[in-house]
């Protein structure tokens, strides 16, 4: 088994204050967000979601849970993941922004796009995980 560390993080931009932690911490959480595609854990809005805390991600990076908490803060700055406060429980629910989609920028407008919309681009990379 291995993570999948995206490409854009060495060719875009705005990924180039990432340190390598949170490039793979990162890869792990989109690890778990495909599990959770997978066992159709999706919200009201269809969206997955998973359910890590802070010790679970430092023992799985063999870091102190401050630094894990400092990695992961990383990722929510530049926005490759979002934290929700579940109402009807305790738990946080964590949100992973798919590269691909964040860096497609669609226009509605635009008719010769070669990208689909989100949430047909969406669609597809879930298709594309279960069939692997």
């Amino acid at each position: 088994m291995y993570y999948k560390i995206p490409k854009s993080f060495f060719e875009q931009p705005q990924y180039s204050t990432l340190s390598p932690k949170a490039m793979v911490l990162y890869a792990m959480l989109l690890s778990k967000s495909e599990l959770s595609i997978k066992n159709g854990w999706v919200d009201e809005k269809n969206k997955p979601y998973i359910y890590c805390t802070r010790e679970q991600m430092a023992r799985a990076m063999s870091v102190s849970e401050r630094t894990a908490k400092r990695i992961f803060s990383e990722l929510v700055k530049i926005g490759l993941v979002r934290v929700e406060k579940v109402y009807s429980d305790t738990s946080k629910r964590i949100y992973v922004e798919n590269v691909l989609s964040r860096n497609y920028q669609h226009n509605p407008k635009e008719t010769n796009s070669s990208l689909p919309p989100d949430d047909e681009l969406r669609r597809i990379l879930v298709e594309q995980f279960i069939q692997e």
